[in-house]
């Protein structure tokens, strides 16, 4: 073999090292570990008070006990039954069993009690027509991927959370599906104002590229801010009411 990469007939050809990989020898045996689905996490930094495991790092004995008790899966709750965060448990976790490609794509949202996350399973198929039989400029087509809109309550991990009377306080689902062509983005929290009857509504949405209408998480629904009102008081009704000398006024019409 030609090694001196000078342009000829070698071509950039890959040439024999001793020192260093072995090429006359089979590969170094490899053994796939087991693919398990991805899961998305919810820890407990501190420990509640009556709790000495992991306590607030005010002093040095408190850090040493908290890096003593590093958390593991013993010590979160599974809530994919929707059974909730044991109260003794550091956390929780939720197993995402769609598909084993399926991974979270964005940062979480956290509104009214409430967390929304986003994950994508992507397509594997590709349909394509070109000589290669997939070449996107001779015709081909590559399809639309998976994305699961996830929600959970953020302290226990089931699936109803938000205020009272809002939709993810009354929803059995755990995801909401749909296809897209794009990633998802992080959910954007919206806050909507009602200055009429002084109530509020939060939720959050999820844009999309070639999206109709946005993904809706609403997380609160007429949340009561308390009315605004005020009555005109004449003049000599308020000095009335409020006599200069400090005493018992009485009042005629």
């Amino acid at each position: 073999m030609n090694c001196d990469f000078n342009g000829g007939n070698d071509a950039g050809e890959e040439c024999l090292d001793s020192s260093g990989k072995p090429v006359d020898q089979p590969g170094v045996a490899f053994t796939s570990p087991a693919i398990t689905n991805t899961r998305f996490y919810s820890v407990k930094l501190f420990d509640p008070p009556g709790y000495v495991n992991r306590p607030r790092m005010v002093e040095g004995a408190a850090q040493t006990t908290y890096n003593q008790h590093t958390l593991t899966d013993m010590d979160l709750t599974n809530v994919g039954a929707d059974a909730g965060m044991a109260t003794d448990a550091g956390g929780w976790f939720l197993q995402q069993t769609n598909d084993f490609n399926e991974k979270t794509v964005t940062a979480p949202l956290l509104l009214g009690g409430c967390v929304a996350w986003n994950t994508e399973v992507p397509s594997v198929l590709f349909s394509g027509t070109g000589a290669d039989g997939g070449s996107v400029c001779g015709g081909g087509i590559i399809p639309a991927d998976t994305a699961y809109l996830y929600q959970a309550n953020d302290d226990t991990g089931v699936v109803q959370c938000g205020l009272a009377g809002s939709a993810t306080q009354l929803a059995t689902s755990r995801f909401q599906q749909r296809s897209v062509t794009t990633t998802p983005q992080q959910p954007t929290p919206v806050v909507s104002l009602n200055a009429k009857t002084g109530q509020a509504g939060y939720s959050g949405v999820s844009l999309e590229p070639g999206a109709i209408i946005p993904i809706q998480i609403l997380v609160g629904a007429a949340a009561v801010q308390g009315d605004v009102s005020w009555l005109d008081v004449p003049r000599n009704l308020h000095n009335c009411r409020h006599p200069s000398d400090g005493g018992t006024a009485i009042c005629t019409n």
